[in-house]
This record gives structure tokens, sequence and C-alpha cells, in this order.
């Protein structure tokens, strides 16, 4: 028997332009090229619960006034992206990155007259990261919960509920109320985070999911 294979011939599409042609020296223009999967449905026949990722890298050639966003907020002469095919029922499913841009700047000296030069390749790579959803997401942030509400319930379980002294005929209204809201106050030594949290477990719980919201935020908003 003879099987007969090719290589796909085209694994993303490309789309850029300038913005503008008549380009004023010394400001920086922002633009960026959009990366499109371009696999078709026919190659991923057979790879159901599999996940295909290509990597898209930009580079600007030379001193062209292109530059390009870090991670970490600078500038840089190349960049990277990636597009990820989750593969069910022989197509991508909606959890699949199948777009993404790939921002950049470009500038031009005082009387320069250039061309902007940038190189695109994409390769199919393993290992890549994979972009969190919003279910990972909450479900990874319900177990953390979980996870405080076991460790904290024993010291929540002997606390004692909160008594408003101005009902005691013996105390006067004043100091009822007064002492009513220093019940409310948070336990513990404020000075001392560990003591402190470990007083509060609800305030430690609220504290946790503001930085589990915050982080998902980021990766959802990065993964592109």
């Amino acid at each position: 028997m003879n099987v007969s294979t090719n290589a796909v011939q085209k694994l993303v599409d490309y789309n850029y332009s300038i913005q503008a042609a008549d380009l004023i020296p010394g400001m920086r223009y922002n633009n960026s090229v959009g990366v499109s999967w371009a696999i078709g449905n026919a190659s991923l026949r057979g790879l159901d619960g599999q996940t295909v990722t290509v990597k898209v890298s930009a580079r600007a050639l030379n001193d062209s006034g292109i530059s390009f966003f870090s991670p970490f907020g600078t500038r840089a002469s190349s960049a990277e992206t990636y597009l990820h095919c989750r593969v069910a029922n022989g197509t991508c499913d909606n959890s699949s990155v199948l777009f993404s841009e790939i921002p950049f700047t470009i500038t031009i000296t005082q009387g320069g007259n250039e061309s902007a030069q940038i190189t695109l390749d994409s390769e199919i790579v393993a290992g890549a990261p994979l972009p969190i959803s919003n279910d990972e997401v909450q479900k990874s942030a319900g177990s953390i919960f979980d996870s405080l509400k076991n460790a904290f319930g024993n010291s929540t379980e002997g606390a004692q509920p909160l008594k408003n002294e101005a009902s005691s005929s013996s105390g006067s209204s004043t100091n009822g109320s007064k002492d009513f809201l220093d019940s409310l106050k948070p336990e513990g030594d404020s000075k001392n985070p560990l003591e402190f949290l470990q007083s509060n477990p609800l305030i430690s719980i609220a504290a946790l999911g503001i930085v589990v919201v915050i982080t998902g935020a980021y990766l959802l908003n990065t993964k592109d």
C-alpha cells in the first residue's frame, strides 16, 4: 500500500498596512500585523482532542524605523505571537485562538525616505503556552476559595455572635453603641499581616479573590 501525503502549504494569513504614507519626522506611528489561521479542516481530521499551535515571529530588518513592544513594555526589534486550534470533531472549537495581532511602531528621520522592512515567519511548535479559558479561571478560583474555607474553618467555628451592649439594662445607650461598633472591627494585629489575615478569614478570601480576578484578566488579555 502506498500512502501519499503532503505538508500544508500555508499556516497563517497576514494582513497589514501602513496608516500614513507621508510621515512626520520623529513621530511614532502605531500599526499592527494581523495574523489569521489558514489551515483547512481537512488537515485536522484525526486530531480530535489535540491542540495545534502555530508560532508567528516578526523581525525588523536593519535600521528601518520599525520597533515592536516587548512583554516588559520596552521596545524591541522582534516580536512573536501564537495561534491555538483545539481540535474537536475535525475543526477548531470555540476556545481556540485563530486570530492575533503584532503591534509595531514606525518612525522616520528628517528628510528620510525609508521603507518598512519586516520579515514574518510561521511554524508549528509544541509545548507553547496555551491560553486559559474563562471556565478554567473560574474553576481555579473556586478551588482556591474551597481550600481557604477549609483552612480557616476551625478558626471560625469558635467565633462568638456579636452582642450589642446597648441592650443591657445596666449600661448606657452611648457605651452600648461604642461597644457594638468596636465589635465590628477586624481582629488581630494590623501591623502583623500574617496574624491579621489568620484572624480575619473573610478578608483573606476577599483579598485572594481580587488577586485571582486581576491575574486571570491579565492572562486573558495577553494570550494573544
